[in-house]
């Protein structure tokens, strides 16, 4: 099934995702299949938290940075289905999100690009008091 997704209103305004139902996995930084994931499947009332790095798709090289997390709300779902045999397979399915506002948690980020690869390491910060701190993973 694909995901279509549109942000109304805050730092993702006027952004449209789309993504595959099979690509849904833990990591923030396939926005729409993670929003897709954190807002249970894309149900009308649920919230989540975003975060937009434009830096991970224009440079290359290490980059460390924090950024805060931004909440949105599910306002709308639309599931599109077609008759297969005995039932209805999904296969589309366009959620809208409403901004709710900033919040007061960080998300930190870590993303070395060398060639042929990308590493990226990212940490949520609960607590924005708290200077944000990468793990020592090697």
């Amino acid at each position: 099934m694909m995901i279509r997704w549109y942000f109304l209103h805050g730092p993702l305004d006027g952004l449209s995702l789309e993504c595959d139902s099979e690509e849904i996995s833990d990591c923030p930084l396939n926005l729409a299949a993670h929003a897709y994931r954190e807002s249970l499947n894309g149900f009308p009332g649920a919230t989540f938290d975003a975060f937009w790095p434009p830096e991970l798709l224009a440079l290359a090289g290490r980059i460390e940075a924090t950024q805060r997390l931004h909440s949105y709300r599910v306002v709308a779902a639309r599931r599109y289905e077609v008759a297969a045999a005995s039932g209805l397979a999904p296969v589309l399915c366009e959620i809208r999100a409403k901004y709710e506002g900033v919040t007061d948690r960080l998300v930190a980020y870590q993303v070395d690009r060398q060639a042929g690869g990308v590493a990226v390491k990212i940490r949520r910060q609960w607590n924005s008091a708290a200077p944000p701190q990468l793990p020592d993973v090697p």
